[in-house]
């Protein structure tokens, strides 16, 4: 019956009458236990993968599952949000090297070199009028 005296509404919560004892358990935000170190450790350290991962392959999105994340698990945010910038600078830093040269590239991944050729006819007739040009 509405507006009963014992009736709530869905999802909220009912204060503790006076003389009652409160409902025993966690604050919110805190675990029975306090043991959470692993589980943060685990966090940070899934986050730095991915992002290092979503740095080297686009098709991983990092910013949605940074989202889910935060909200799910004890750890920081901010610590959470640290880890994926450096986690996204080592992976595009890894491109950077690859690119320079200073990484060897898989094998198989880039054609392999033709044989020099001359230059074609039309080649040598365009390198001639920039010559004469210049």
């Amino acid at each position: 019956m509405p507006g009963a005296a014992g009736a709530t509404l869905a999802g909220a919560r009912r204060r503790p009458r006076a003389g009652r004892a409160a409902a025993a358990g966690p604050a919110p935000g805190q675990e029975e236990d306090g043991d959470d170190q692993p589980d943060r450790a685990l966090t940070v350290l899934t986050t730095a993968l991915l992002a290092v991962a979503s740095a080297v392959v686009p098709v991983v999105n990092l910013e949605v599952t940074l989202l889910g994340v935060s909200a799910a698990s004890r750890a920081p945010g901010w610590v959470l949000a640290l880890t994926a910038a450096v986690g996204q600078v080592a992976g595009k830093t890894l491109y950077y090297l690859v690119g320079a040269g200073v990484i060897a590239r898989v094998p198989g991944l880039r054609r392999a070199r033709r044989a020099a050729r001359p230059p074609s006819a039309r080649r040598t007739r365009w390198s001639l009028r920039l010559a004469a040009v210049q």
